[in-house]
């Protein structure tokens, strides 16, 4: 199992284990939604699903069939040697309860609000309190068996969740960590992984004021939320936590954070060594609309842990996959490196022969290069194989360190990116090499003709297509999910301009309105009249106006663009390369000699080497591939070339011959 694929297991489990009554279907994305937001709408809704979320905290390694346990770094660091280490103690042993570490509740408030008859006074500064929910065993075990009973063990820690916090509530987020250890017998890798899951479970209601407690509840307070869900209520009453109907209009969010372990082992895996990860939990009630609906997210980070203790039996030996995938790796870096080398060294030399060009043109010939003839010397497939390389590179060294269990999500999600752009452009390099078949690059002459006429008009329909944008979202936006942001508009019209998904978007207009409902109706079959008719049909319109000039180019030959260094390059005599004289002539030694500027000194190992190479073999070389059909004997230059600086660079010419 990879990692994303575990990720993703891990926060079903963490959804279905700490959130009341979830069910599959919550789990399958499917659009439209088959159920609405999990959400609850009271104040005892709130009080019973805070309560199953300690209960569930506390018997998480006596209820879950997998290998949670507490992230027991964060309290009792004196005690941390009583823990057994090993992938056995990890899944099987249970910590007293002291060790447990407490739950942490984060409430994004405002500071007060006082509401009369006919007038209102809202305080609006932001408040962000945060508790560590230190309940007692006795009040855990009020909680299990009553859920009532954490409003008292909330009340007590200052903590309700009344109908007046409801406009004062904007957020409340729930926080835990846990550890857990992974192994996959039909993976590749053959170490177990540990993991350290955050998670957090926000209920939204938009307060601004924060307060976050520790809840170290007591073990009979666990056991009483065990027995009774309403026994949180006394719990969290004893810690001034309510969530009373008078709290409705004061808070706007909870937030319960805790953490926890696991471990991650692959047995088939080619690393049989296991890893341990943190997972740092977050529940967040979200009460910020002040609606009475008050919503619930449970989000997980997931981070590696690197002291990971234990030993694996049988095991230790580096499988063969290790090896061969190690080797790859070095051998693709390695490549990769080079091929950067060359072609940084290949646009370098072709920027000084540029600057010389235009030396040479503006002294001599008296003209200046114009931008598309300066433009000859860059090659674009080299600066894109430059990117290609870096990437790859910076992947390739990325997806090492994270074999050494250097592992972070961010650089998970980097090393993705990385290797798929370079992949992407691997493939895109590709195509070049089916230019030098006259048969084969009918796709790139025709972009290539194309792209000017296609940036003119995806201008001119981006205005329009603008338009439409910002009117769906502003218009339709409150009446239909898929234009509630302008994030969502935008995929929705790019959708509808494929024919991808039309019933749907008709279907998700709310119809209360009917002035909306026809509005939406008209709108989107203007919209898909007007850009699938029309802007659609234009735009292949220019790209098979390209085709048809590239292919009657082909039937009917060529026309050569002419241009100021197309002429000088043009005027030159072709001569035999078959004598020894030309061989000298064109020698690379003679046409341009670039060595002396300091700055591109390193790039020229290579052809140091490669002359050295041709002076050892005794065969002359064919040179009939330097043959170019374009360099066609028209007029000799009329003007003696000559170099503008004899101290940086050097150019030496046969007579009528131009080294291009």
């Amino acid at each position: 199992m990879s990692h994303i694929d575990f990720m993703d297991d891990t926060n079903t489990v963490m959804r279905h284990k700490f959130l009341k009554e979830w069910n599959d279907e919550r789990d399958t994305l499917v659009y439209p939604p088959s159920a609405g937001r999990y959400s609850v709408y009271t104040g005892a809704d709130i009080i019973i699903q805070f309560a199953f979320m300690v209960d569930a905290y506390y018997l998480i390694q006596q209820d879950s069939f997998a290998s949670f346990s507490y992230d027991t770094s964060l309290v009792h660091h004196e005690k941390r040697d009583e823990v057994l280490h090993g992938v056995e103690a990890i899944a099987t042993s249970k910590i007293h309860f002291d060790q447990i570490p407490p739950l942490e509740l984060c409430i994004d408030r405002i500071a007060n609000v006082t509401v009369f008859n006919d007038t209102y006074e809202f305080d609006i500064s932001e408040v962000n309190d945060c508790f560590k929910l230190n309940f007692t065993e006795d009040e855990v075990e009020q909680i299990h068996n009553d859920s009532w009973a954490l409003e008292a063990v909330l009340r007590k820690r200052g903590i309700t969740f009344k109908p007046e916090d409801a406009l004062i509530i904007s957020k409340a987020e729930l926080r835990f960590k846990l550890r857990t250890i992974h192994f996959s017998p039909v993976s590749t890798d053959q170490r177990p992984e540990c993991y350290l899951i955050a998670v957090r479970f926000v209920l939204l209601s938009k307060s601004r004021r924060f307060y976050c407690f520790k809840l170290n509840f007591t073990e009979d307070e666990v056991e009483q939320i065990h027995n009774d869900s309403w026994a949180l209520e006394a719990v969290l009453r004893k810690r001034g936590i309510t969530f009373k109907p008078e709290d409705a209009l004061i808070i706007s969010k909870a937030e319960l954070r805790f953490k926890l372990r696991t471990i991650h082992f692959s047995p088939v895996s080619t690393d049989q060594r296991p890893e341990c990860y943190l997972i740092a939990v977050s529940i967040t009630f979200d009460n910020s609309r002040h609606t009475g609906q008050v919503y619930i997210y449970l989000s997980t980070v997931i981070s590696y842990v690197n002291l990971c203790n234990g030993r694996v039996l049988q095991g230790g030996s580096i499988a063969a996959d290790t090896i061969i995938i190690g080797v790859i790796d070095v051998l693709v870096l390695l490549m990769c490196l080079a091929s950067l080398i060359l072609c940084c060294r290949a646009l370098v030399r072709a920027h000084l022969l540029k600057m010389t060009a235009a030396d040479y043109f503006e002294f001599v010939l008296k003209q200046k290069l114009t931008l598309s003839d300066r433009l000859e010397f860059l090659n674009l497939w080299y600066v894109m194989i430059v990117i290609n390389d870096i990437c790859i590179v910076l992947g390739t060294v990325c997806k090492i360190s994270i074999e050494f269990r250097d592992f972070d999500n961010d650089l998970f999600t980097t090393t993705g990116i990385l290797l798929g752009m370079g992949a992407l452009l691997v493939y895109v390099g590709v195509l070049r090499y089916f230019c030098f078949f006259s048969k084969y690059n009918v796709l790139i002459l025709t972009m290539k003709k194309s792209l000017p006429n296609i940036l003119r008009f995806i201008s001119c329909a981006a205005v329009l297509y603008t338009g439409f944008l910002i009117a769906g979202w502003v218009i339709i936006g409150p009446y239909s999910l898929k234009f509630r942001t302008l994030g969502k508009s935008s995929e929705a019209l790019f959708s509808l301009l494929n024919g991808d998904d039309m019933f749907a978007t008709f279907f998700t207009i709310n119809d209360s309105n009917t002035t909306i409902k026809i509005f939406g109706t008209i709108y989107i079959y203007v919209f898909v009249s007007l850009f699938i008719y029309v802007v659609l049909s234009l735009f292949i319109a220019i790209i098979m106006d390209a085709y048809e000039i590239v292919k009657d180019r082909y039937d009917h030959g060529f026309k050569i663009e002419r241009s100021a260094l197309h002429e000088f390059a043009n005027s030159a005599n072709l001569h035999i390369f078959s004598t020894n004289d030309v061989h000298e002539e064109f020698s690379s030694r003679n046409l341009l000699r670039l060595g002396g500027i300091e700055s591109v000194e390193c790039f020229n190992v290579f052809a140091h080497f490669r002359e050295w190479c041709q002076r050892r073999r005794d065969a002359r070389l064919p040179y009939n591939s330097f043959t170019n059909p374009n360099l066609v004997i028209r007029t000799p230059p009329t003007t003696p070339i000559t170099s503008p600086d004899q101290n940086n660079s050097q150019i030496r010419l046969p007579t009528n011959t131009v080294a291009v």
